[in-house]
């Protein structure tokens, strides 16, 4: 049997692959239950994906860093270390790269030169909390990793 390939992004965790289209649609797949739908919640474009500590993140266009609630079946915002819903900018429209470092989530941009013969690369390491049902973010380090 066919099956047309929907997802732009996939990674594995907790047994399953987790399979995520550009519009933040999940589907799983496991060998015991074959593909299931998960949510149908369009939030808009997905620019990058991980895992971390058995989490799915998602790095949204307009709606910044979302995890994904496997029990709820919903993507929710990434709050700050106080607990407000605010939007942490990944500068997602420029970024290259996001990848989990050492339990924590480390984007990866192209800083705007005027001197075209550097090629400096800017990083952010992201530690990320679990408080109650809220995910908190909190910046550790944020520099050039690469010149």
């Amino acid at each position: 049997e066919k099956v047309k390939c929907e997802w732009e992004f996939s990674v594995s965790m907790k047994q399953k692959v987790y399979m995520v289209g550009l519009g933040g649609r999940v589907s799983t797949y496991s060998p015991r239950e074959g593909i299931n739908s998960e949510t149908t919640e369009v939030l808009g474009y997905v620019n990058f994906l991980c895992v971390v500590k058995n989490v799915l993140y998602a790095c949204f266009e307009c709606s910044g860093l979302m995890w994904f609630n496997t029990k709820l079946k919903v993507w929710t915002r990434v709050v700050d270390r106080d607990g407000k819903d605010e939007k942490l900018e990944l500068y997602s429209f420029a970024a290259q790269k996001m990848e989990e470092y050492e339990g924590n989530i480390a984007p990866f941009w192209p800083l705007a030169n005027t001197d075209r013969t550097k090629n400096d690369l800017i990083c952010k390491l992201i530690a990320l909390d679990r408080v109650g049902e809220n995910i908190r973010w909190s910046i550790e380090w944020s520099g050039i990793a690469s010149s």
